[in-house]
């Protein structure tokens, strides 16, 4: 076995988590992506920070 680095750009990936304004999930949908976010930082290299951002969607 030998290992290989990917040439860089290394490559990479993003999670995201959607769910709408009026879900009455809110407080679900915020401990799963706590816990994603807690598994990808104590698993995986992070090199960017991890944010929540809020995202307004168009009709």
């Amino acid at each position: 076995i030998k290992y290989i680095p990917f040439k860089k750009p290394a490559p990479a990936r993003r999670v995201g988590l959607l769910f709408r304004k009026t879900s009455n999930r809110k407080v679900c949908f915020e401990k799963i992506a706590a816990s994603i976010q807690s598994i990808i930082e104590k698993e995986f290299s992070v090199d960017e920070v991890v944010e929540v951002l809020s995202v307004k969607m168009k009709r």
